[in-house]
């Protein structure tokens, strides 16, 4: 075997995706990962450029000769590809200049890692904790919505948002057995990198029915749904100006508490994408989380109109040994006091309406849990400075 067939026969071998390309970025080789990953053969690829699979090569390209002036390997650049079905992939690449007797013909080397699965589990993680942070914050459910289509939409990186509901905003709670139901838009927020005027106009005259449209077979289903192409979901309201506004792929969840749903939302992308598992099942849990902030909110509202009163809570807590002492056999009344007593106090009368404070080794019990924010050190009287933070809400 001669050692150029060995090399290739290597080349073919690695796992991680292999390109060569000149100095122009014409690709001349390129091994069976990359065939695989990217859904190219190598004769659909062989002397094409290779922005037929990267978003932004003249930036790459520019980098990588920038690097190789220091006499630097590129490593772990993070560029955005695209397969053959012109799904997005996030690839980690390292990159070198292979240097040739004529300046000029350089020829450049590709090595790449596909990470699009820890972008999507990280973008999972910081949407999971915007949402939970928002709804802890959030003083009414309309404050609450807009800023929850935003941050979906900004922390998975889809372009638009929307709030179904069958009643003037939310808040009206339908059952399970009602097909009556009929759904509208009351609230949408859109990247700026998009032109959907005309998309939101039709999108705000649009009416669905229970089983008809993405929203109302959300609705009627109870579960969320992804398309992977609403151009070809047969929708014939909004298919087509979901067509012209650029937008494919989309997805939907319930806002759902047992039996009660409250409305639905529906995200789009100009992106066509695969169906994620994962994704939709935490949509289901974030779409209970804000049914039960809604329900919360309209109990808070209704005790305050019955009663004429404001009512906002501050919660403490503080973890550790405590003394007990019974005060009265025949009713069974008993007295609590220590030094976890007066912290947990101190942890609510220094705390912030609305919020729980806890203490360090409350954060650390219960971190695997729980979602904390840091708030820093305040001082509690007798103890000194000590580092506190807030209780945000339960993980998925």
């Amino acid at each position: 075997m001669s050692y150029n067939n060995y090399m290739y026969q290597v080349i073919d071998s690695l796992p991680d995706a292999l390109l060569v390309t000149s100095n122009v970025g014409k690709i001349k080789k390129l091994n069976n990962a990359a065939q695989q990953l990217f859904g190219f053969s190598e004769e659909e690829l062989i002397n094409q450029p290779i922005s037929r699979i990267i978003d932004d090569d003249q930036v790459l390209i520019e980098a990588i000769y920038q690097h190789s002036y220091f006499r630097q390997n590129f490593q772990n650049f993070e560029v955005v590809c695209r397969t053959k079905t012109r799904e997005k992939r996030l690839i980690a690449f390292s990159c070198s200049v292979i240097p040739k007797k004529i300046k000029g013909l350089e020829d450049i080397v590709y090595i790449g890692r596909d990470i699009t699965a820890r972008q999507h589990r990280e973008q999972r993680t910081s949407t999971q904790y915007a949402i939970t942070r928002i709804l802890s914050e959030s003083q009414s459910v309309k404050k609450a919505i807009p800023q929850i289509l935003q941050s979906i939409c900004q922390n998975l990186g889809w372009d638009l948002g929307e709030l179904w509901t069958p009643s003037q905003y939310i808040g009206t709670s339908v059952h399970e057995h009602s097909l009556n139901a009929v759904l509208r838009c009351v609230e949408i927020w859109s990247s700026r990198v998009i032109s959907v005027r005309e998309f939101k106009a039709i999108t705000w005259q649009t009416t669905y029915t229970p089983s008809v449209g993405l929203p109302g077979r959300i609705w009627i289903r109870r579960l969320p749904l992804w398309i992977q192409d609403i151009t070809e979901d047969g929708d014939k309201r909004r298919s087509q100006p979901a067509a012209e506004a650029g937008l494919h792929a989309a997805f939907g969840f319930p806002i759902l508490d047992d039996s009660e749903i409250l409305g639905v939302m529906v995200f789009f992308s100009r992106d066509v994408q695969l169906k994620d598992k994962e994704l939709l099942q935490m949509m289901g849990s974030i779409g209970s989380q804000i049914a039960q902030f809604i329900k919360r909110k309209q109990a808070e509202n209704a005790f305050n109109t019955e009663n004429n009163q404001n009512l906002n809570l501050r919660i403490g807590i503080h973890r550790g040994s405590v003394v007990v002492r019974v005060i009265d056999l025949n009713k069974f009344t008993y007295d609590l006091w220590g030094d976890t007593i007066n912290i947990a106090s101190c942890m609510e009368s220094q705390g912030i309406v609305g919020k729980i404070q806890v203490t360090q080794n409350t954060y650390k019990s219960l971190r695997n849990e729980f979602l904390f924010e840091k708030r820093g050190e305040i001082e509690v009287q007798g103890k000194g400075k000590m580092t506190t933070y807030f209780l945000i809400g339960q993980k998925g």
